[in-house]
C-alpha cells in the first residue's frame, strides 16, 4: 500500500504525493525530500510539527518569495502567524516511521486543529 505525503498548494488546494523506497527508508522528514516533493532546487525549512493523535506531522515550507505566491492556506497554531511562498509539504510520522497522509486525513485533522471549523473544497 502506498505512503503519501501531502502538499499544500498556494492557492488553498492540496494534492497527495506518494513517497518512494528511498524516502520511506529513511524513517523520518528531512528538508531535502521535502525538495523533492515540490520539485524545487532549494530546499524548504522546517516550519514546524504539530501532534495528531499518536503521530507528528511535520510542516516543510517556504518563508519568502516573490508577491502574488503567497501560500493561501491558514496554518493552526502554533505556526498560524507564520507566512508560507509557493507550496509546503506536510509529512506524518508515527514513531520512527511515515504514516500515510492523504487530503482526507489533512481535513479531519484540520478540522480538529482549528476546533471544529469545516473545510471544504480540496
Amino acid at each position: 500500500m502506498p505512503t503519501y505525503c501531502l502538499v499544500l498548494q498556494p492557492k488553498s488546494t492540496t494534492r497527495n504525493a506518494q513517497l518512494n523506497d528511498a524516502a520511506l527508508s529513511e524513517g523520518k522528514p528531512n528538508a531535502t525530500m521535502a525538495g523533492t516533493i515540490l520539485r524545487r532546487t532549494t530546499a524548504p525549512e522546517l516550519i514546524g510539527t504539530y501532534k495528531y493523535g499518536s503521530f507528528t506531522l511535520h510542516l516543510f515550507g517556504y518563508k519568502s518569495g516573490k508577491a502574488g505566491t503567497e501560500n493561501k492556506h491558514e496554518l493552526p497554531p502554533p505556526h498560524d502567524k507564520v507566512l508560507l511562498f509557493g507550496e509546503a509539504v506536510l509529512f506524518s510520522t508515527s514513531g520512527n516511521k511515515f504514516a500515510s497522509f492523504n487530503d482526507t486525513e489533512y481535513k479531519k485533522w484540520y478540522n480538529t486543529a482549528l476546533g471544529g471549523f469545516i473545510v471544504t473544497g480540496k
